[in-house]
C-alpha cells in the first residue's frame, strides 16, 4: 500500500522539517515482509484502516494511572499537549516550531524502511514537546500519559528530550486508549545526553486490543553518559518498537530492556540498533517475551562495533516462552564487529513452561492456574528487576497486571 493512500485524510504541518519529511515520503510504499527490517511483520492489519487527526479533548479519568510520587506530569491527547491536565516545574516547550530546528527531517541513526513511520509522524504531527533536563543535584522525574481517543484517531507524538551535562532524569510514559475503538499511536522520541548525563525512559504500552502502536526512539550519547530504555508491551493489536542509539563519545553506557506479552492474534515486534561509534563503551540488551494463543513475537537486536571502537563490552539476550502451540517467536540477535579488542556475546532461547516445575508446584497444593502465573511472573521478573527503584518496579507490575492475566502480582 502506498503511504499517500494511508495519509490521504491527514493535514501536514507547515514546519520546515515537516515539509521535508512529507517530501521524503512521496512515492513511497509501506514495507512488506520482503524487506529485511519487516521480515516477520505484516502491516496490512494497520494500513487497511482509515485514520484522522482529532482534537485534544478526553473524558478518561487518569487518576489510576498517575504515579503519586512523581511531581511532574504531562498529558498528551491524540498527539496534542494538554496544559490543562498537566502540572510541572520543568523547562518544557510545546508546539511544532519549538522542536522543528532540533529534529532532522531525515534521521541520522536509522535508515531505509525503518524510518517510514518517523517521517509520517514528523510530517503530520499537530504538536510537539521539547524537554530540557538539567538537574545535576538530584533526579528529575517526569510522567507523560499519552491518550488515544480512538474512533479512527491517529496520534503522532513528537518528543525531543535533552539531558544536559551531569543531569539525571527519569521519564515514565504510559500509553492508554479510550473505549474499545480503533486508534493508531505513532510516537517519535529524539534523545540527547551531554557528558556524564544519565537519562532513563520507561514505556508502558497498554492500549486496547483494537489499537496499533509504533514507537521510534532515537538517541545520541556524548562521553561518559548513560541512556536506559525499557519497553513494556502488553496492549494493542500490533506493536512495533524501534530503538536506535549511537554512542558518540568515550565511556558511554547503553541499556535497552523489554518485556512483551501477546495473546489471541496480537503481534509485538521489537527492533534495537546500538551503534558503538566510540571506544571504551558498554551496551546491554535484555528482552523477554511470553506468547499465548495465536500471538507472534519478534525480536531483532543489532549491535555494530566500528573499526576504531576498541575496548567494547556488548551483551545481548532474548528469551521467550510459548504458552500455545499456535504462538510464534522470531528471534534474531546480530553482532557486527570490526574491532579486535572487544567482549561481545548474544543469545536467544525459546521454549515452553517447565513441566517439572509446574508439577512440583501442583504437588504442593497450588492450583494449575496459580502455578502458571507464578512461573510466568518468575520468568519475566528479571526484566522488571532492572528498574531503578522498588516503587517503580511495583508500579510497573501493577499496571501490566491489568493487561496480563497470567502476571502474578499478589
Amino acid at each position: 500500500m502506498s503511504v499517500a493512500e494511508f495519509v490521504k485524510n491527514l493535514k501536514p504541518n507547515n514546519s520546515e522539517f515537516g515539509l521535508k519529511s512529507k517530501a521524503l515520503l512521496e512515492g513511497k510504499d509501506f514495507p512488506t515482509t520482503k524487506d529485511e527490517y519487516w521480515k516477520y511483520t505484516r502491516l496490512r492489519k494497520l494500513t487497511k484502516n482509515e485514520f484522522y487527526q482529532k482534537d485534544g479533548s478526553i473524558s478518561t479519568d487518569l487518576n489510576s494511572i498517575w504515579k503519586e510520587d512523581i511531581p511532574n506530569r504531562l498529558v498528551v491527547v491524540n498527539g496534542i499537549y494538554s496544559p490543562e491536565l498537566s502540572k510541572h516545574n520543568l523547562n518544557i516547550t510545546s508546539g511544532i516550531e519549538s522542536i522543528a530546528k532540533e529534529i532532522p527531517g531525515k534521521d541520522e541513526i536509522n535508515s531505509g524502511d525503518d524510518q517510514i513511520f518517523s517521517l509520517i509522524g514528523k510530517a503530520f504531527a499537530q504538536d510537539g514537546l521539547k524537554i530540557d533536563l538539567n538537574n545535576t543535584k538530584e533526579w528529575d522525574e517526569l510522567q507523560i500519559i499519552f491518550v488515544n481517543t480512538q474512533n479512527g484517531a491517529i496520534a503522532n507524538s513528537l518528543i525531543r528530550i535533552k539531558a544536559s551535562k551531569n543531569a539525571n532524569a527519569r521519564i515514565l510514559c504510559n500509553y492508554v486508549s479510550e473505549g474499545a475503538g480503533v486508534g493508531f499511536t505513532n510516537s517519535y522520541f529524539n534523545l540527547e545526553t551531554e557528558a556524564n548525563a544519565n537519562l532513563e525512559l520507561i514505556n508502558l504500552q497498554a492500549e486496547n486490543p483494537n489499537c496499533f502502536h509504533v514507537q521510534s526512539v532515537n538517541g545520541v550519547q556524548a562521553r561518559d553518559s548513560k541512556i536506559s530504555v525499557w519497553n513494556f508491551s502488553s496492549g494493542a493489536d500490533l506493536i512495533r518498537n524501534n530503538v536506535n542509539i549511537r554512542q558518540d563519545g568515550k565511556g558511554c553506557d547503553t541499556h535497552v530492556n523489554g518485556l512483551y506479552y501477546g495473546e489471541e492474534k496480537q503481534h509485538v515486534d521489537n527492533h534495537v540498533f546500538i551503534d558503538h561509534a566510540s571506544e571504551d563503551c558498554e551496551s546491554n540488551e535484555l528482552f523477554k517475551g511470553v506468547m499465548n494463543g495465536q500471538a507472534t513475537g519478534v525480536f531483532n537486536g543489532r549491535v555494530i562495533v566500528r573499526k576504531d571502537s576498541q575496548r567494547i563490552n556488548a551483551f545481548q539476550q532474548n528469551s521467550n516462552i510459548l504458552l500455545s502451540d499456535k504462538a510464534t517467536i522470531n528471534s534474531k540477535p546480530e553482532l557486527e564487529i570490526y574491532a579486535d579488542d572487544v567482549k561481545c556475546s548474544h543469545g536467544s532461547v525459546t521454549g515452553q513452561l517447565d513441566e517439572n516445575a509446574l508439577f512440583y508446584l501442583k504437588a504442593r497444593g497450588i492450583s494449575e492456574d496459580r502455578a502458571r502465573k507464578m512461573l510466568v511472573s518468575s520468568f519475566l521478573e528479571e526484566v522488571v528487576e532492572t528498574l531503578a527503584t522498588e516503587e517503580l518496579k511495583n508500579y510497573v507490575v501493577r499496571q501490566m497486571a491489568q493487561k496480563i492475566d497470567l502476571l502474578d502480582h499478589e
